[in-house]
């Protein structure tokens, strides 16, 4: 993600926390994903692999077949929204900025 802002093929992106933002403009999301496990509703948790991830990232709706386990003890990260210092910005990215600026700083 930072290599791509680097280069300027991107405008914006979001990193989860724990990342070095120093170079960069950012805002601090309010809201901290959950880490857990991603398994079939029906496993026994035993035998096949599984996927460590973040919450929201997989259809865990009761009409799927996956569910999410949160880890314990609880572990959660942060999110930062980030874009490069100086940049110039298109008038649909100024836009952007401007509203998530609006609802998260």
């Amino acid at each position: 993600m930072t290599e791509r802002l680097d280069k300027g093929l991107l405008d914006f992106g979001v990193l989860i926390q724990p990342a070095d933002i120093s170079k960069y403009n950012y805002i601090n999301l309010c809201e901290k994903d959950i880490w857990g496990v991603i398994m079939r509703k029906d496993s026994p948790l035993a035998g096949i692999g599984y996927a460590i991830t973040l919450d929201n990232l997989a259809d865990t709706s009761p009409d799927s077949n996956l569910c999410f386990r949160p880890l314990e003890p609880k572990l959660e990260s942060g999110l930062n929204i980030i874009w490069k210092k100086y940049q110039v910005f298109s008038p649909a990215a100024e836009l952007f900025l401007n509203k998530i600026t609006e609802r998260f700083a």
